[in-house]
């Protein structure tokens, strides 16, 4: 038998984020009465960022780049998010985090989690091809990548959502959040324009509690997934195209879903307090996001 030779690993400062969806147990079991619900929950996890490679200069400053691909884990009802820090990046995680969170609540659902900094093991493999290499043909290869995600980074995300996050949010450490003060990560595509002068602290706020938490439904948050492309022509027969974005109409339409969850929720008579404390922090916030405005 031939020995394998041993790989030299070590550990990769990361941002990292740990998403769990909170009523997810019940949804599922909804799919197997109703089948489009199904297909509305794995359209929802099938999580698409704007840029999901990145590159960073290479510090040997030889005049190459290195290049990062976002990593997203989902497994039934958690969700692990993370990209070298090397990459000052951080937005890209925000922004995966809030395009999570505004498709569960088209599903009536709400999150809970956690962003931090800290090691994760990355392998070499998920980085795309340097040079003239195809990313899509790359990415049809990543079925026989490893898909291992563990570290310390990962376990600090894990335990801040479960042990601290307790209501609907999206806890932000403290380590990150000095981290984010010292180094002020670009803010694209969290928000993508109008961007000079604007900080990455201005979408976390401080609870009541003394707790940082992403402030995902702030009105300066892009959500363009949901703009579009329109080709129109000119009188001279030119097709020029538009991007049509409706900020005001997205967010309101966002809120509104936050709306109906709330009434649903608040009326349900069943619940035990502990849950129907869930209800009130997000009312609360929700009124705190209203008044901002």
């Amino acid at each position: 038998m031939i020995e394998e030779p041993t790989v030299a690993r070590a550990y990769t400062e990361c941002y990292v984020a740990f998403i769990d969806i909170l009523g997810f147990r019940k949804k599922v079991e909804e799919s197997l009465l109703v089948p489009s619900t199904l297909n509305d929950l794995v359209k929802a996890l099938e999580i698409k960022p704007p840029a999901q490679v990145t590159t960073v200069a290479n510090p040997e400053g030889d005049g190459n780049w290195e290049w990062w691909r976002l990593q997203i884990r989902a497994f039934s009802d958690s969700i692990v998010i993370f990209l070298p820090s090397k990459t000052q990046r951080l937005s890209l995680i925000f922004y995966t985090a809030r395009y999570l969170y505004d498709r569960m609540l088209e599903l009536g659902l709400c999150v809970r989690g956690a962003i931090t900094i800290g090691d994760m093991y990355w392998d070499k493999s998920w980085d795309p091809p340097r040079g003239g290499g195809s990313i899509a043909g790359e990415a049809r290869a990543d079925n026989r990548k490893p898909t291992i995600t563990l570290g310390p980074g990962m376990i600090n995300a894990y335990e801040l959502e479960s042990k601290r996050a307790k209501f609907p949010r999206i806890l932000v450490s403290d380590e990150l959040y000095q981290h984010i003060e010292t180094f002020q990560p670009k803010l694209y595509p969290l928000m993508k324009f109008g961007t000079a002068g604007r900080k990455l602290t201005e979408f976390i706020r401080e609870d009541i509690d003394g707790l940082y938490f992403f402030d995902f439904l702030h009105y300066d948050i892009d959500r363009d997934e949901n703009s579009q492309h329109v080709r129109e022509k000119n009188e001279y027969g030119k097709v020029n195209v538009r991007w049509v974005r409706d900020k005001g109409g997205i967010h309101g339409g966002i809120m509104k879903h936050v709306e109906n969850l709330l009434h649903e929720g608040l009326v349900e008579k069943e619940l035990s307090e502990e849950i129907r404390d869930k209800y009130r922090w997000l009312k609360s916030y929700v009124t705190s996001v209203l008044e901002k405005q």
